[in-house]
């Protein structure tokens, strides 16, 4: 799949939703794809499925629902 981009209608993921994390989430969503999250902060999480979003409560949820899964957390920590 290099150098393709995500099909619409495709499911992906993000975990965390953080300045980065939000703008792939929105731009996943502008492009048509299925997108699912989760955060950290659960009314951020939320706050996505007014914009056509799924949240989920944990990275399991998330996961077991995509092909393709992004991680975008701002420490080791957080992993």
């Amino acid at each position: 799949m290099a150098g393709q981009g995500a099909a619409r209608g495709e499911a992906v993921g993000l975990i965390g939703l953080g300045a980065m994390g939000m703008g792939m989430a929105q731009s996943l969503r502008r492009a048509g794809c299925t997108v699912h999250v989760c955060d950290k902060r659960a009314d951020v999480a939320k706050a996505f499925t007014a914009e056509g979003g799924t949240a989920h409560a944990d990275p399991a949820g998330v996961a077991a629902r995509c092909g393709v899964l992004v991680s975008m957390v701002v420490n080791a920590a957080q992993t």
